[in-house]
């Protein structure tokens, strides 16, 4: 894969370096938008250039099949034995599959210095224990995230040292990288019957309050109102995105589902994706990120959350620059 970083990505990257080189371990903090895994990617390269062994790790499968699809490398997914790590090579892998693997832990250890290790979303503990047991050699580490914040994710204390913090949403903006975007709150539902369970609100909970008639007449009413091309609709549940689904399709709204169950998501998107194909994209979580369609210019939040990460993510796949877009809208019906 070949590109040329923007201004303020080689900036950002030139500044990770030279506080890789003093701290050994740092939150690169990358906003939303900002091309982070060109980043990890000229980075990654950068020092396999220098004789690193480098070690991209994700938690999610769909940033995963990204970085495989984009970075020739070695591929450590759920069918990948535990065999051994060649020095000076980049490796992709599944952090819940590299855990599982004692054998090429062992042999990443062995990298010592010369192992760089870059960890998406860094706000997200699923790669602590794995990275707790990789740190105790001393490699150089990286970890990507738009939002650390410590109070939430308190691992960030146990792993790094400082923080490179790179351009932001309103310099962005400002420099025409990212969409201006104007906000609406809708405040058709009844929180009162939110549920919270280990830090968040409940599925259940979150059906059984944005599942009702007023708020479906707001959202039909303001699709109706509210000028856009493309749509995506962020639910609380599979449950919830099929039922907004019917909803729609029986107001006469062109429009599909994106989720885990949904066995043809792949032609749906591709549908999606066509400028006479369907303009609304209902989904739950798996499009929150690495997913990006410029073309993209109304996001809908038909759920709450208390997390700021998952937030960013939603309204993000709005900011993308596209041609004839002058800004996207956000309708926010749970109180975010």
């Amino acid at each position: 894969m070949s590109f040329t970083l923007r201004p303020y990505q080689q900036k950002f990257c030139d500044s990770v370096v030279s506080h890789l080189a003093r701290y050994r371990r740092i939150v690169a903090c990358a906003a939303t938008g900002s091309g982070k895994t060109k980043c990890f990617i000229y980075l990654a390269k950068r020092a396999m250039d220098k004789g690193f062994t480098v070690l991209i790790l994700t938690e999610a499968s769909k940033i995963y099949d990204q970085l495989t699809g984009e970075l020739h490398a070695g591929n450590i997914n759920a069918d990948k034995k535990d065999g051994s790590i060649l020095p000076g090579h980049i490796y992709i892998a599944m952090a819940q599959t590299l855990v599982r693997r004692p054998r090429m832990v062992q042999h990443f250890q062995q990298q010592g210095q010369r192992l760089l290790i870059i960890n998406d979303e860094a706000h997200i503990g699923t790669a602590t224990k794995l990275l707790q047991q990789l740190i105790t050699t001393d490699p150089l580490l990286i970890g990507f995230t738009a939002t650390p914040d410590f109070k939430f994710a308190k691992h960030l204390l146990l792993l790094y040292k400082a923080c490179v913090v790179g351009a932001q949403p309103d310099e962005l903006v400002n420099d025409g990288f990212l969409s201006p975007y104007r906000h609406y709150a809708r405040v058709l539902a009844d929180f009162s019957g939110l549920q919270v369970k280990g830090g968040e609100y409940t599925e259940e909970s979150q059906e059984r309050v944005f599942e009702s008639k007023k708020v479906y007449d707001g959202l039909l009413k303001d699709l109706h109102t509210v000028p856009f091309k493309k749509a995506v609709v962020f639910t609380a549940s599979i449950k919830h995105c099929e039922d907004v689904l019917n909803q729609l399709i029986a107001a006469g709204f062109s429009a599909i589902s994106i989720h885990s169950k949904n066995t043809k998501s792949d032609f749906d998107m591709a549908m999606y994706k066509q400028p006479d194909g369907p303009n609304i994209c209902v989904s739950v979580g798996i499009l929150t990120k690495g997913w990006d369609f410029p073309p993209v210019d109304l996001v809908i939040l038909n759920r709450a959350t208390t997390s700021l990460p998952l937030y960013l993510q939603m309204i993000g796949r709005g900011s993308r620059t596209s041609p004839g877009k002058t800004h996207f809208t956000v309708l926010d019906y749970g109180g975010n």
